[in-house]
């Protein structure tokens, strides 16, 4: 090395924040999260009550559940709280400069209970989630839009976006008394409408869903109670009522919403990306998700929370295909990556099998976390190193080079801004 690399070598080892800092991250209990042990969340958080529906495990910045950071001094505080003391430190000045005091992404384990399964909701675009966020700050926490990336852990269903019109005349054609509660006309146009790319009919028939006074509602899914189980090619719809009806009650319009959308399965190795304003509902199983650092959801259905029908039924997207289900393809040090438009997260997955690479040097920060027995993060430069069990994470400082990465029996997740 000449001089000038000598010397900045000496300034990167004297860097108080050069190696990677511990994260804790935060469990969210929910109905819909699966028991104590039967949830894919239990080992990384012992001690927890046997009976706990452990749904989401947190780990960001996010205000509602920020993580613990370990500081160098050994001192612990709020991530959120951190990264406003130390900005240029912990996030770097391109971070900075693009998303202010914040890490701009969030990574959470969720396991799904299939006997709840999630409501039927969307998340808003950037304009719409300011708007939201400004007329109604209760429901709508956080003034950024929601995009994200599932990563299945276990197989993983779902409901995912509104069928196609071909789809959705089997449907009535299976079962015929639908025709009573959504119309006949419009029932009709399902078959003489060839319009591609028009939203107008499925949107049309998303909207009486919702519309169905209470004895409609109550009524066309006692019709759908007797009817699906003998209605032809509806054996997957007709299981998911059944599961879903006893949670429920005959009074949830979603039951009738939820047969008009897909369900999409995806198995470990393969990850979905929902972009905003595409419907979806999380049925069963166990997944990473990394999302835009945000809280906002509009929900219709299924659900006891606080529904926002109005605010859906104006932004829902209608149209999207299954497209966003892809494979994890080869990334460079034996990652596998997840490529989405987002500028608030790139995500890569290092598999169980590829137990030892190295994380090079970035100007941007990123989070690593442990799926599995154990994984050790060191510090190239300075020689620092953490080992992290499952559910263990650490946030790695911009510009304090590169990274040496060993697991043991682990999935090991790797998140950072997309910036260019």
């Amino acid at each position: 090395m000449n001089a000038e690399e000598v010397y900045v070598a000496t300034q990167r080892a004297d860097n108080l924040f050069g190696g990677p800092l511990r994260l804790t991250g935060r469990v969210q209990e929910s109905d819909w999260g699966n028991v104590g042990h039967a949830s894919r969340i239990s080992s990384m958080v012992p001690g927890h009550a046997a009976d706990a529906r452990l749904a989401e495990f947190w780990v960001g910045a996010h205000p509602k559940a920020p993580s613990m950071i370990e500081l160098p001094d050994g001192t612990t505080l709020p991530l959120n709280e951190a990264l406003t003391k130390f900005p240029q430190e912990l996030l770097g000045s391109r971070a900075v400069t693009r998303f202010g005091s914040t890490l701009p992404f969030l990574l959470k384990v969720l396991s799904v209970n299939g006997e709840y399964g999630l409501s039927i909701q969307l998340h808003p675009t950037k304009t719409k989630a300011e708007e939201l966020h400004r007329k109604s700050p209760q429901h709508y926490p956080d003034d950024n839009h929601k995009p994200e990336v599932g990563v299945a852990i276990t197989p993983v269903s779902l409901l995912y976006g509104i069928k196609d019109r071909a789809a959705l005349s089997s449907l009535f054609s299976a079962l015929p008394e639908l025709e009573r509660f959504v119309g006949r006309e419009l029932v009709s146009s399902l078959a003489t409408s060839d319009a591609r790319g028009d939203q107008s009919v499925p949107r049309a028939l998303i909207a009486v869903c919702f519309a169905l006074d209470q004895n409609q509602v109550r009524s066309c899914n006692q019709y759908l109670a007797e009817a699906l189980p003998l209605a032809p090619g509806l054996t997957r719809e007709a299981s998911l009522f059944a599961k879903l009806v006893t949670k429920y009650g005959l009074s949830d319009p979603g039951l009738l919403a939820m047969l008009m959308m897909r369900q999409v399965r995806i198995d470990p190795g393969q990850a979905l990306f929902i972009a905003p304003n595409v419907p979806h509902a999380y049925l069963e199983g166990d997944l990473i998700e990394c999302m835009a650092c945000s809280d906002n959801v509009v929900r219709a259905g299924l659900t006891p929370k606080y529904r926002d029908v109005e605010t859906l039924l104006e932004v829902i997207d209608c149209g999207s295909t299954i497209e966003g289900v892809r494979d994890l393809v080869s990334g460079d040090g034996g990652f596998k990556v997840f490529e989405t438009p987002t500028e608030e997260f790139r995500l890569q997955i290092l598999p169980e099998d590829c137990a030892r690479t190295v994380i090079p040097e970035s100007s941007l920060p990123s989070v690593v976390f442990c799926v599995g027995k154990g994984a050790s993060i060191t510090s190239r430069i300075t020689g620092r190193g953490i080992e992290l069990g499952d559910g263990g994470a650490a946030l790695l400082p911009p510009d304090t080079g590169a990274y040496e990465v060993v697991t043991s029996a682990a999935m090991l997740v790797h998140a950072t801004p997309a910036l260019p």
